[in-house]
């Protein structure tokens, strides 16, 4: 890979470029899927490309090709080169020229073991079809997958990092009496060594069953405890806040805010480089940056926003490793993978602080419910209430109302059961939350 992208480089470089870095991502994957009893899904897939970004009079080009074909490359290079001229103008657009990064191991062209999933669903499959409470199987899937990527610049720096993983997904559909609810687990690691195809059964079956006996909320404001399932969504949902360019662009309410209180004491959000579900840490961002783990709140203070090359040189600051960019992309800001420090609290110790309240298990709507720019959210939700103290009848039919800025401030206690989501790309790890100032709006 390495000769293929200096190739491309220096055919950019013979056309005039003043800099230019490239990218080189490859992706292949196994997944299978049975429904009725019978294999009804199983695909091989692979995907692989390289792009290239220019800088030329101070303008930039980008261009892309899915073939990694050498003799290809010098026309890839000219359309980069091409694209530079009729573009604006980015005084701030730079390559980054600080300490390098470090590369990480590639195995990529490691033969992928299929039978560990085609097994573990044949087994999964049959344990849900046994039991009594489920009366169908909405999904019962497995994977593997493999990823890859290479960076290289003008400037003679190579990096290489990649990883590989399984996931196995049991999603059953809950019955008894009138009841029906579709339950849901997961399992996602580097390897199949962890599996309990028992254990991932009963939590998907714990899930289905979470809403039995559900009656209508009544509609107040009251303390609210956000169960972790629900808090990695909302947060996933507003972390584009923390970007300096939304900040800038007057996306994001926290423009200026650095060094400033935003959120209660007791909260502080990291960003990682470090995957809890794939087990993997990635070691340099699109650009080159190397990624590092850092505080972007600290005891409720915005201690830093996230920022590319470009950002960073416009704020006079230095990027934290969150360019993030694809063979076919262009450069964006994103968190790695945040992690919402957990407390001490258990569930039933957030309840008795609740004293009478609600649980939210879990939001939907996210997408059309909830403005990153504003912070304000309105959410169809699901979750028990709190009696006393105690966690008692499950409803259904609701919606969450807040502001997501305002929720930050009033999180009152935090506890100690953290849960990571699956996202592969900005995973979301977190605790539940009690948190004071939302409405519920019921019957």
């Amino acid at each position: 890979m390495k000769e293929l992208l200096d190739k491309l480089l220096s055919e950019a470089l013979a056309l005039g470029a003043e800099d230019a870095d490239a990218i080189l991502t490859r992706s292949k994957s196994i997944d299978a899927n049975i429904y009725k009893g019978e294999m009804d899904e199983y695909s091989h897939a692979q995907v692989e490309g390289v792009g290239i970004r220019v800088f030329m009079d101070g303008r930039v080009g980008y261009a892309y090709s899915e073939s990694l074909a050498m003799e290809g490359m010098a026309e890839l290079a000219a359309a980069a080169v091409a694209n530079a001229s009729i573009s604006d103008a980015d005084e701030h657009a730079s390559l980054y020229v600080g300490e390098a990064g470090q590369s990480g191991s590639v195995d990529f062209d490691a033969p992928m073991e299929d039978g560990k999933v085609l097994a573990a669903i044949k087994e999964l499959y049959t344990a849900l079809d046994e039991s009594e409470l489920v009366s169908d199987v909405m999904r019962c899937a497995a994977g593997v997958g493999a990823s890859a990527v290479y960076y290289a610049n003008s400037r003679g720096v190579y990096l290489s990092q990649g990883h590989s993983h399984y996931e196995v997904v049991a999603a059953p559909i809950v019955a008894k009496d009138d009841y029906k609810e579709t339950g849901m687990d997961f399992y996602i690691a580097k390897n199949m060594d962890a599996l309990d195809i028992g254990t991932l059964v009963e939590k998907s079956l714990i899930r289905g069953m979470r809403y039995y006996g559900a009656k209508p909320t009544q509609s107040r404001s009251c303390p609210v405890i956000i169960h972790h399932e629900a808090i990695v969504d909302l947060i996933s949902t507003f972390s584009s806040i923390f970007s300096a360019q939304r900040a800038l662009d007057g996306l994001s309410l926290l423009k200026g805010k650095e060094g400033e209180t935003i959120a209660a004491d007791i909260v502080t959000l990291m960003d990682s480089p470090y995957s809890p579900s794939y087990d993997y840490t990635s070691l340099f961002d699109g650009e080159g940056v190397p990624k590092a783990e850092r505080a972007i709140i600290e005891k409720g203070v915005l201690n830093t926003l996230l920022y590319d090359v470009k950002t960073a040189n416009r704020m006079g600051k230095a990027p934290t490793g969150n360019g993030h960019r694809s063979y076919a992309g262009v450069v964006s800001i994103g968190p790695n993978n945040l992690k919402l420090m957990p407390g001490e609290d258990t569930l039933d110790a957030l309840a008795a602080k609740a004293e009478n309240g609600v649980m939210i298990y879990e939001v939907s709507g996210l997408h059309a419910g909830a403005n990153a720019t504003s912070g304000d959210f309105s959410l169809l939700c699901k979750g028990r209430e709190i009696v006393n103290g105690t966690l008692g009848t499950p409803f259904t039919q609701a919606v969450l109302s807040g502001n997501f800025y305002e929720l930050l401030k009033n999180i009152r206690a935090v506890g100690n059961d953290s849960f990571t989501n699956p996202s592969a790309a900005a995973s979301v790890t977190a605790p539940s939350v009690l948190v004071d100032g939302l409405t519920i709006a019921g019957s």
